[in-house]
């Protein structure tokens, strides 16, 4: 017990800047002690087909410096995406809108969201290649843009540059099922999909916890009823015709806090206190 605390402590103290948790590897599995309890879970089937697009559970916490998520699930190999919407700041707009001429924000622009995110991270894989990007909303730029690498064949593939990891392990076969938005309790079986660790500096070096909506939809706009927050029980695909999810009960997001300060602190400074008592033992 001893020395769990001492390794937990230890590691806050050299990384102030980030959460008091585990190194997670970014190679889009659950491993065990890298995140705490799932922040999202999915509540409904998926009526883009099992296994092939949807949403299972989020993870996510902000350590190192650095935004870390996973959400669980696959992504089908012919196009589709995988959206995810980070609220960063105050300000900003809830409807979706085309900038900066981006072919994806062309698709969706339109759509209202229940946050007013000001990036969007996006990822598809088709024809044995996955590419993945962060988009400022602002304007439309990349922030980055990355084609994974590694057997992306058999369903899986990473990518890493400045300031930024992404890996995607598209080979899940359990999670929640196909149908038509039925209730379903299998999310949590699922352990593997997107995952990825994004520098806070990349996305304006946010002071206030992130508010995240993950959704799933095809190339052209057309988004399934794989979203987390989940939707309600019965919800068949939202479409392409322009959808409100402020109009829908329930909230359609979850939240990574962002550690106070003052809390980083005092764990840091436990970390040299039990330091020094192993020194002097």
């Amino acid at each position: 017990m001893k020395q769990a605390l001492f390794s937990l402590t230890a590691a806050a103290s050299v990384a102030l800047t980030g959460a008091a948790s585990a190194a997670i590897t970014v190679d889009g599995s659950l491993g065990g002690g890298e995140y705490g309890p799932a922040l999202s879970v999915q509540t409904i089937n998926t009526q883009f087909g099992d296994n092939e697009t949807e949403l299972n559970a989020a993870f996510g916490q902000v350590a190192s410096g650095a935004l870390e998520l996973l959400v669980t699930g696959n992504v089908q190999q012919n196009g589709n995406r995988i959206y995810l919407f980070l609220d960063t700041a105050a300000g900003g707009s809830s409807t979706l809108a085309a900038a900066g001429g981006d072919f994806d924000l062309d698709q969706i622009q339109g759509n209202v969201l229940d946050i007013a995110p000001e990036f969007m991270f996006v990822i598809n894989e088709q024809f044995g290649s996955v590419n993945a990007r962060l988009i400022d909303l602002s304007d439309g730029s990349q922030v980055f843009a990355s084609d994974l690498t590694g057997d992306v064949n058999a369903g899986a593939g990473t990518a890493s540059g400045a300031g930024f990891s992404v890996a995607l392990n598209n080979t899940n076969s359990a999670g929640v099922g196909g149908g038509s938005g039925e209730p379903d309790a299998n999310a949590l079986t699922a352990t593997t999909g997107l995952e990825l660790s994004i520098d806070l500096t990349s996305l304006g070096s946010p002071t206030q916890d992130i508010n995240i909506t993950a959704a799933s939809g095809s190339f052209d706009g057309f988004f399934s009823n794989q979203v987390l927050g989940s939707l309600p029980d019965n919800t068949g695909n939202l479409g392409n015709g322009g959808f409100d999810l402020s109009t829908i009960a329930g909230d359609q997001f979850f939240t990574v806090a962002i550690p106070e300060p003052a809390s980083l602190a005092l764990v840091g400074m436990g970390a040299l206190a039990m330091l020094g008592r192993r020194r002097s033992a």
